[in-house]
């Protein structure tokens, strides 16, 4: 009885969440904040569906909305419109999950944003 039981629980969760889902984006659209049980109802959904539930929705918003096209590929870190230097930083974030780049923020940058002085200084690992 548990694994149909706990099932239908589930499914009944799931469409609860959806549906509080569904009221935090009307709410958003007439106020534009989301309101903190949409945050929640999201959050639990996610956990629910092991992540799908994340794919399903970021779908159903580029079905409306295409993506952002952005006129530059520059930064701070430099141009990654040339392919060397994005390949380069994409290889070893798949390969380690980090990146060192050549260019890197100043301690003034950082002193203004607020990043603590102490972690600037330290060697990445």
């Amino acid at each position: 009885m548990g694994g149909i039981f706990d099932f239908v629980v589930s499914a009944f969760e799931g469409a609860a969440y959806a549906a509080m889902i569904v009221v935090g984006f009307a709410c958003y659209l007439a106020t534009k904040k989301t309101p903190m049980f949409a945050h929640q109802s999201m959050i639990r959904l996610f956990c629910l569906t092991s992540g799908h539930s994340n794919d399903w929705i970021s779908a159903s918003i580029g079905f409306f909305k295409r993506p952002y096209c952005f006129r530059s590929a520059g930064g701070v870190i430099g141009e990654m419109a040339e392919p060397a230097s994005r390949d380069q930083a994409l290889r070893a974030l798949r390969e380690s999950g980090y990146h060192l780049f050549e260019r890197r923020l100043s301690g003034d940058v950082c002193a203004v944003a607020g990043l603590h002085p102490r972690l600037y200084s330290r060697p990445c690992v």
